[in-house]
């Protein structure tokens, strides 16, 4: 069984199969790894584009506009206490401006400090809220 495997990796050994001449087996040999490489570039290149549509629908599937209610996820947890039981969104916060498609400027209140977050760390707030815009 292991002379089969090794067969098919390396090709048939001299002793195999008949004489051949070493320098038309070493190109044989070349030119069938340059396809196989080919190939697997080109697989790599297929499934690279297709794993990169699969990630930008998801992307940015939210857009918020100003004045629209959202969660923010906090990064900082306390101490001595399990992370398991501390809160992970905080809010409403309101957004107040917009910097770009990733960035916006969010605040939790009329007298609040502006924070400017990643798009990632928003998500849209669900249930009543009274803005104070």
């Amino acid at each position: 069984m292991e002379r089969r495997s090794s067969r098919l990796t390396t090709g048939p050994s001299p002793d195999e199969a008949e004489r051949v001449e070493p320098h038309g087996y070493v190109d044989r040999v070349q030119q069938s790894l340059w396809k196989i490489h080919t190939k697997a570039r080109d697989k790599m290149a297929v499934a690279s584009t297709r794993q990169k549509t699969q990630y930008d629908l998801h992307i940015f599937k939210n857009k918020y506009t100003v004045g629209t209610p959202v969660w923010l996820n906090v990064k900082i947890r306390k101490k001595g206490l399990s992370p398991k039981l501390q809160d992970r969104w905080e809010g409403p916060y309101l957004i107040i401006g917009v910097l770009s498609g990733l960035l916006y400027t969010v605040q939790k209140g009329a007298g609040a400090k502006n924070k400017v977050v990643h798009h990632d760390r928003l998500k849209p707030f669900q249930g009543e809220f009274t803005s104070w815009l």
